[in-house]
């Protein structure tokens, strides 16, 4: 089953990303399938609390966390959301695209889609964290499971006797 919390911050984020109300949160491609995420330090010179914080203290106001008169904190904030980012099957930061070292640095995640979440859920294994180089070819059995994982022209192919049959190329792997 997948994570309903995971949901809720999807279903508020692309809301908050078509509201166009905080500066830098847009998306990258026009497909709708990445976006930007204003990444700013707080110790950088030209930070402001009130903008460049905006998205993090969003987040922790739908979530109950913060309310208007409590004492901001919004390093908390801003891990908070990146912590939930990273946990929800929903998205997965895109690191080659992400632009830290810049005046107004972002980070890029990608919305991955269900099929996708499926298809890693139903083999019970993350197909997209695999490293390539180490696998090639090697046959291991677990328990009463003989698994072949293989790879060829790109394609990552796991195979069990339990009909677990999935595959993903090296790019959804971000090889």
């Amino acid at each position: 089953m997948l994570n309903s919390g995971g949901r809720r911050l999807k279903q508020w984020l692309m809301e908050q990303i078509q509201s166009g109300q905080y500066s830098g949160l847009l998306w990258e491609d026009e497909n709708h399938t990445m976006f930007r995420i204003p990444w700013k330090h707080a110790g950088k010179q030209d930070y402001n609390q009130e903008v460049d914080a905006s998205i993090f203290k969003a987040w922790a106001v739908f979530k109950g966390k913060f309310k208007e008169g409590d004492k901001a904190e919004p390093a908390t904030w801003k891990t908070r959301l990146r912590c939930a980012l990273n946990k929800s099957p929903d998205f997965e930061e895109v690191a080659e695209r992400s632009q830290l070292d810049i005046s107004d640095p972002y980070k890029v995640y990608r919305i991955v889609p269900e099929e996708e979440q499926k298809l890693s859920s139903h083999c019970n294994m993350s197909l997209w964290r695999l490293r390539l180089p180490t696998i090639n070819h090697q046959r291991r059995s677990t328990n009463r499971t003989d698994v072949a994982i293989t790879y060829s022209g790109g394609h990552l192919l796991l195979r069990s006797a339990s009909l677990c049959c999935c595959s993903a190329t090296a790019e959804q792997k971000k090889l």
